[in-house]
């Protein structure tokens, strides 16, 4: 793990424009589990509108960060933009 840069600011880090490289072209998206229909919606944070939409086996409570994919495995389910 790396050093934490701030003891008081745990996520020092992670702050706008400080994140890796890696990431830097990933488009930002926000996940909205909806467990009624065990459906996850996609939406673009900017223009607030629903860009995809994909069906889930359970209700999502774990996500990994190589896109938006069950824990138990990590196979990555793309969005429908």
């Amino acid at each position: 793990m790396p050093p934490v840069l701030d003891p008081s600011d745990i996520y020092a880090a992670d702050h706008a424009g400080k994140l890796s490289d890696a990431v830097k072209g990933i488009p930002e998206r926000v996940y909205v589990p909806n467990s009624g229909s065990d459906t996850v919606d996609i939406i673009d944070p900017v223009t607030f509108k629903i860009i995809g939409h994909f069906a889930w086996v359970s209700s999502p409570s774990m996500w990994c960060l190589r896109g938006i994919s069950k824990t138990s495995g990590c196979s990555t389910i793309s969005e429908t933009a």
